[in-house]
């Protein structure tokens, strides 16, 4: 497997931490989720058309926007940044795997 220029060096992870970059990614999704929701219901805010917006769900995420407007970009950011950040590590991860495997040396 080739590793792309400017890709991160191969390195091999323990089972702990490849499982938690695994679990992380788990994580940034629950978050892009979340925050997508959120969006939905600060969309639909003034005219509350849309069953989503009378639920506890929205009252919720109206109260917690209320003390921190920066909630639904934590969300969808931080998930999509945790997902990147994860694949790249484990993608590197199964390079170093790959590299062990084949008896080469990495550079």
């Amino acid at each position: 497997m080739l590793v792309q220029k400017g890709a991160l060096p191969p390195k091999v992870l323990t089972p702990y931490k490849a499982n938690m970059y695994r679990l992380l990614i788990v994580v940034g999704f629950i978050g892009i989720v979340l925050g997508a929701c959120g969006l939905a219901v600060l969309i639909d805010v003034e005219n509350k058309r849309y069953w989503y917006s009378h639920t506890r769900f929205a009252e919720m995420w109206m109260m917690l926007t209320e003390k921190n407007a920066m909630t639904t970009n934590i969300c969808l950011n931080g998930g999509i940044m945790a997902i990147i950040i994860s694949f790249l590590r484990l993608q590197a991860h199964g390079a170093a795997k790959a590299m062990v495997k084949s008896g080469k040396k990495s550079s």
